[in-house]
């Protein structure tokens, strides 16, 4: 098996393609570079409505998702914008994030689970967060 595929299914990103993993040595983050697959490109972020391109957006976005070890991990891809018939000019849909969030949808559903079951300092401390 592939480096990139090992990392996918450690990371549980379905539907994405991982293009290179690199440490920022400075702030003990694992930088994972990250794009969409083929099927999903061009979708609308709020309603995944194929639609065509309008930009290239704002460069890069970054994800927190779940840690390694005692490192923070990051998810970074390109962050083009469609023009969805419906909601007009939107960044496109990825399938790791929820629209409009800094976080991906295992570190969401792992925080929420903790909060339910656990102590908030609990959770800050385990998540690394404030």
């Amino acid at each position: 098996m592939r480096q990139t595929r090992v990392w996918a299914k450690g990371l549980g990103l379905c539907g994405a393609v991982v293009e290179g993993v690199e440490l920022e040595a400075w702030s003990n983050t694992v930088v994972v570079a990250v794009r969409v697959g083929w099927q999903d490109r061009d979708r609308c972020g709020l309603c995944r409505r194929r639609s065509p391109g309008f930009d290239l957006g704002r460069g890069r976005r970054r994800w927190r998702t779940l840690g390694l070890g005692s490192s923070v991990t990051v998810l970074e891809a390109d962050s083009p914008r469609v023009n969805c018939p419906e909601h007009g000019v939107v960044v496109a849909w990825v399938p790791w994030a929820r629209h409009r969030s800094r976080f991906t949808r295992t570190f969401e559903e792992q925080a929420a689970w903790l909060t339910a079951h656990s102590a908030q300092s609990t959770v800050a401390t385990l998540l690394r967060v404030t």
